[in-house]
């Protein structure tokens, strides 16, 4: 079933945004790298009474600082003028990386050199199977750079705290930042992660961790959580923030 949509603008200080009703429980802040256009997204009224336009507007007034700074450092970003590019912007790692598709008469494949995203394709393919493949290749590659991040974070995390994970799956999920199943020492983590600031990706990592041992999220799981994470309410807040794409 798809979520019925309603919008308009709002404007705070010197930006103007648009705001958009959607079938969400958290009010969130997007900004569209390609173009700078910024989209606030909040829950419909009648799912959150206190969603009125006044506590929007609070909330982007709580934002304008971090939403002039991610607009300043976009504007930074100088695509190549040799080629133009495909898609223009990827996110990794938290940073907007310029992404140009060039011919190549090896094996289709990613390079990723000085920031930029290379994606390397065969020539005279049709533009639909072009871009398939280009969303095939930066998946698969996305999925090999955070399994490459979560391994190096088991290796630090599983001796701190004194378990072994039998598997952990990389998923595109709509709602979820991770899950996990403790009786079988799995767990499951959003590919989304990739396109964030790294300690997002410890911060759920640790949370799923630490259901190992506490099922819930009461008193006995946030005193692990602080134990091994101090500063994790930081960075659930500003990943509440972020948006699943």
């Amino acid at each position: 079933m798809h979520s019925k949509l309603t919008s308009r603008s709002i404007t705070v200080g010197s930006i103007t945004a648009d705001l958009v009703r959607k079938r969400i429980k958290h009010i969130n802040v997007r900004i569209y790298a390609q173009t700078g256009r910024i989209q606030i997204a909040a829950p419909h009224l009648r799912l959150n009474a206190r969603m009125t336009i006044e506590h929007i507007r609070a909330f982007a007034v709580s934002k304008l600082g971090w939403i002039i700074r991610q607009q300043t450092r976009m504007r930074h970003i100088r695509l190549p003028k040799r080629e133009k590019p495909s898609a223009n912007i990827q996110m990794l790692w938290g940073k907007a990386c310029p992404m140009v598709i060039s011919e190549t008469h090896g094996p289709s494949r990613i390079q990723f050199t000085d920031g930029e995203l290379r994606v390397l394709l065969r020539p005279k393919a049709k533009k639909k199977t072009r871009d398939a493949l280009v969303m095939a290749l930066m998946g698969k590659w996305q999925k090999t750079q955070l399994t490459r991040a979560i391994r190096l974070l088991l290796d630090r995390w599983e001796p701190v705290m004194g378990i072994e994970v039998a598997r952990v799956t990389i998923l595109k999920m709509k709602t979820r930042w991770g899950s996990c199943t403790p009786a079988r020492r799995r767990i499951r983590l959003n590919l989304e992660l990739i396109k964030h600031p790294p300690e997002y990706l410890e911060y759920v990592l640790v949370h799923e961790l630490c259901h190992f041992f506490e099922s819930g999220h009461g008193p006995a799981f946030k005193q692990l959580m602080d134990s091994y994470l101090p500063h994790w309410r930081k960075l659930r807040a500003a990943l509440n923030d972020a948006q699943i794409n």
